[in-house]
């Protein structure tokens, strides 16, 4: 149930079935918390970890500086040697920290419409009983709100 979902979100565990979304943007583990960073006016100067990671924090912030430590190729991963890694992190954040972080703080949405879709039926049935939110059909919750912390909590005690 609640750990196979999140493992589903971060990424651990593939499903056809299950997902989450945030203003029709699938959630990610990134997004999930960059969206608390900009909620506090927090700049997302530098983010490394795996090229499918950085891609996705550009999309999002294209101001960020990224870099990719490692690249999945089908079921392996291709990783950089970690002392030349820590090199590199190292010149690229103290690039980042020189430049203007403003550029860095992401655009808080106003409002927000979480869509999961559950893979059993009688997990979004329940869920559909938190306060506010609507089962759209029989695997999908929908909740509306203009506060992110809602949408965490929503998350928090559904999943």
């Amino acid at each position: 149930g609640k750990t196979t979902t999140f493992y589903m979100i971060v990424g651990l565990v593939k499903s056809d079935e299950g997902s989450i979304y945030i203003n029709d943007q699938q959630a990610s583990e990134f997004l999930l918390h960059g969206n608390i960073a900009a909620k506090l006016g927090v700049p997302l100067a530098f983010v490394s970890g795996d090229a499918g990671l950085c891609e996705e924090v550009l999309g999002v912030s294209p101001n960020t500086t990224t870099h990719a430590t490692m690249v999945g190729v089908g079921d392996s991963t291709i990783s950089i040697q970690p002392e030349e890694s820590r090199v590199i992190i190292r010149k690229k954040v103290a690039g980042a920290l020189k430049g203007n972080l403003q550029n860095c703080t992401w655009k808080h949405p106003e409002s927000f419409l979480l869509r999961i879709r559950f893979i059993k039926q009688q997990v979004a049935y329940r869920a559909s009983h938190y306060e506010g939110a609507k089962l759209i059909d029989s695997k999908t919750v929908q909740y509306e709100t203009s506060d992110y912390d809602n949408i965490m909590r929503f998350i928090l005690f559904t999943v």
